[in-house]
């Protein structure tokens, strides 16, 4: 494994430790696999809610069901209603079926990383941007101080004397 030079020192440790080929090539594969889980995800999203048909008044409806329980009517039965129904719970499912696929890929991709010390960000850290995205607050928020630098560490692939536990502000 070739080190990556690095002109600065803490603690009399090189700062920057170049990731090895397969150590490399896991954090590649382990990112793709995040992005089509999120896209995935969000898919999952846009297929929140349900549809479900109705009768009232002698006539079958099909009505639009939010995850806050709202609903609306997409109008009576008919071809192009029946169509409608159709496309979205192919779409919801299809859409379910991509994302349990990627979770187990995910878990997978994380025993891997675990195993070739890929990604160093301490477990807090994770967790709290975890919530911060479920929420929705990843687009608003910016990462500073050590947790950045172990950011920037895993884009250029490599390890910083961060990962030994030295991380002061992430919490």
């Amino acid at each position: 494994m070739a080190a990556l030079t690095a002109s600065l020192h803490c603690n009399g440790m090189t700062d920057w430790i170049e990731l090895n080929d397969q150590a490399s090539r896991q954090y590649a594969d382990a990112t793709i696999v995040f992005a089509e889980w999120e896209k995935a995800r969000a898919r999952v999203q846009e297929c929140s809610g349900g549809m479900i048909w109705r009768t009232s008044k002698g006539r079958e409806y099909l009505i639009q069901t939010g995850k806050d329980n709202r609903q609306r009517s997409l109008g009576p039965r008919s071809p192009h209603t029946e169509a409608i129904y159709t496309a979205f719970i192919s779409r919801k499912r299809q859409a379910q079926e991509t994302l349990g696929r990627l979770r187990h890929e995910m878990a997978l991709a994380d025993r891997q990383n675990r195993a070739l010390q890929v990604g160093d960000a301490p477990a807090l850290l994770v967790r709290i941007l975890t919530n911060m995205e479920r929420i929705g607050l990843r687009d608003s928020t910016l990462i500073a101080g050590d947790c950045a630098l172990l950011a920037y560490a895993a884009q250029a692939r490599v390890k910083s004397w961060l990962a030994a536990g030295q991380v002061h502000d992430c919490e």
